[in-house]
């Protein structure tokens, strides 16, 4: 059986904490509907690794070159790209690249770590009826709480509030790590539930323990 876990979230909400800790505890192959964006972005406008990969203060910040944050500048490129392209076409290039990863085999583990909108995630669900494929994918939605929605905001973080996953977890702001990874351990069946957990410092490579570090 082929794992994947689909995690859906407003921007801050933990969704790449959690990857990198399904990563980092259980080798789980982290990919993301916006890599190929993000590749198309670096190309033109030659951002910066952490524009791009790096906090949400460096993803949100004003970038005089182009008149706008490299937030800004994805969310138009990727919503141009759905309409031109088709609702799918960062859907279908994310699916394929875990069905022909040289990684997929029985007992690997994939996590999709930016899904926004309710297509994608059942674009992802549908895996499961596919004949012999021997795939289970899991969606968990990370909701933050005593968080107030700015009055004007793109559809790939309005859309993310109306979409329906298997779990939900509700995350306090700011997100600490430990709660979004311990609450998914938790509540969500799976191989991690199985193994000695690591915590998510050690896991992360942020701050090593005596306790679980190996």
């Amino acid at each position: 059986m082929v794992e994947v876990v689909v995690i859906v979230g407003r921007a801050g909400s933990g969704k790449s904490t959690l990857a990198k800790w399904l990563h980092g505890t259980h080798g789980a192959h982290i990919r993301s509907l916006a890599g190929p964006l993000k590749d198309i972005a670096r190309d033109v406008h030659d951002f910066a690794d952490a524009q791009l990969f790096g906090t949400q203060f460096d993803k949100e910040t004003f970038d005089e070159r182009i008149g706008m944050s490299p937030r800004r500048f994805l969310q138009l490129l990727g919503s141009a790209a759905r309409t031109h392209l088709g609702h799918d076409v960062w859907t279908r290039a994310c699916i394929n690249s875990i069905l022909f990863s040289h990684y997929f085999d029985d007992g690997a583990i994939f996590t999709v770590d930016d899904c926004r909108y309710q297509s994608e995630v059942d674009a992802f669900k549908a895996l499961t009826k596919r004949d012999g494929l021997g795939v289970r994918v899991t969606t968990v939605k990370l909701v933050k709480t005593g968080f107030v929605r700015p009055r004007s905001e793109h559809d790939s973080e309005s859309s993310v509030d109306a979409i329906e996953c298997d779990h939900t977890i509700r995350v306090p702001m700011p997100p600490p790590a430990d709660h979004v990874v311990n609450a998914f351990a938790a509540l969500v069946p799976g191989p991690w539930s199985e193994f000695p957990r690591r915590c998510v410092h050690c896991a992360l490579g942020t701050a090593p323990c005596h306790a679980c570090a190996p």
